[in-house]
């Protein structure tokens, strides 16, 4: 935490707010050598603007070693944290004309068509039978497999994404074909068909053709496309971290409802939802290749306008990967992957492959 760039003298005062920055480097400056710690301030900051300020400050500070001392040393109240923004996807009851609605639906006639065929040949469904080879009668018994099949991303989906899944779902479900079962049609749909869907999202996001073939499939399992490191949830930790609370500081004072009244008040004093603020959610890592025939999906042209992050310098600085040989087999990851899932706000009423519906309530 460093305190307002903008407040050069009497930068200690309980007045000042403090704002959460990234160290990046510890190297004396050319034209200043005392200037040798320099710091990039997070993104996701929810700046307060000062009179006549069109835009937040500078996002790189260097400061000296007398400074930065001073700064270990100040003991920071509540008060004096400033705000993260919290990104549009983490909303529970996302708007009724969200472009993925429309994307969702131009997909429905070819998903009901894969689904129904089944062909062992694309890339999903080879891997989804190969994995589930001993697939149990009720489909339910293997839902706790799921995040061990699917790569990290649609693991994991956002809770704007949960939301927006529930009606072309409920779509897919009424558009069973008689040849096929109850129980194998809700097997496809949770397994196949939904992990389909995000994967139009991901499509989306980084403003690629939209395409059913299941080539996003292999580039996540190759890792071809990963997911982009979550700074929302990164601050959000650094900062409940920064009021050095007692309830954290030994397992003798760790009290829950304790804990849990601080992170309430820390919700409500220090996060501020913004429907503006997309950060990246996936990065591609190697250029995209067509493996498969495609299976496209034709919407009217609607890009959304993602908020840069260019100032976050946490991929960027990240060299590319060689491409190491991998197989188009999911191997399950270790239980310990499924404690990572995020906490999800809204009440979970159905689980499926890799994803959940929750109750949503309406603005």
């Amino acid at each position: 935490m460093l305190p307002d760039p903008r407040v050069e003298e009497n930068w200690e005062s309980e007045n000042v707010l403090w704002y959460l920055a990234r160290f990046k480097k510890h190297r004396p400056d050319a034209q200043n050598p005392s200037l040798e710690f320099e710091f990039r301030f997070l993104h996701c900051i929810k700046w307060v603007l000062h009179e006549g300020e069109l835009a937040p400050p500078y996002p790189v500070v260097k400061r000296d070693r007398g400074f930065v001392d001073a700064v270990l040393r100040v003991k920071l109240a509540s008060k004096q944290l400033g705000k993260i923004r919290i990104p549009a996807f983490y909303a529970r009851n996302p708007p009724h004309d969200h472009v993925l609605v429309e994307i969702f639906d131009a997909a429905l006639p070819a998903l009901v068509k894969l689904l129904t065929a089944f062909p062992r040949d694309h890339p999903v469904i080879d891997s989804y039978n190969e994995f589930f080879v001993d697939r149990p009668e009720d489909h339910r018994d293997s839902q706790d497999r799921i995040a061990q099949w699917l790569p990290a991303g649609p693991s994991v989906p956002s809770a704007e994404l949960i939301a927006l899944l529930v009606q072309p779902t409920e779509k897919l479900w009424e558009a069973r074909p008689a040849a096929v079962s109850n129980d194998e049609w809700n097997r496809r749909i949770l397994g196949v068909g939904t992990t389909l869907l995000q994967l139009l999202a991901i499509q989306h996001e980084l403003e690629e053709p939209l395409n059913l073939n299941g080539d996003m499939f292999l580039d996540l399992v190759e890792e071809d496309v990963t997911t982009a490191h979550d700074e929302v949830a990164e601050a959000h930790h650094a900062m409940v971290l920064a009021l050095n609370l007692k309830v954290l500081r030994h397992r003798k004072y760790w009290d829950q409802a304790e804990f849990s009244r601080h992170l309430e008040h820390f919700e409500e004093h220090h996060t501020a939802f913004d429907r503006t603020y997309r950060p990246a959610t996936y990065h591609r890592i190697h250029p995209r290749r067509t493996r498969h025939p495609a299976i496209a999906v034709q919407i009217p042209s609607r890009v959304r306008q993602r908020e840069s992050d260019e100032d976050s310098d946490y991929v960027e600085e990240k060299p590319a990967r060689k491409r190491q040989a991998t197989t188009r087999t999911l191997r399950p990851r270790g239980k310990d992957s499924q404690n990572q899932k995020k906490p999800l706000p809204g009440k979970v009423v159905q689980s499926g492959r890799g994803w959940d519906i929750v109750e949503v309530d309406e603005e």
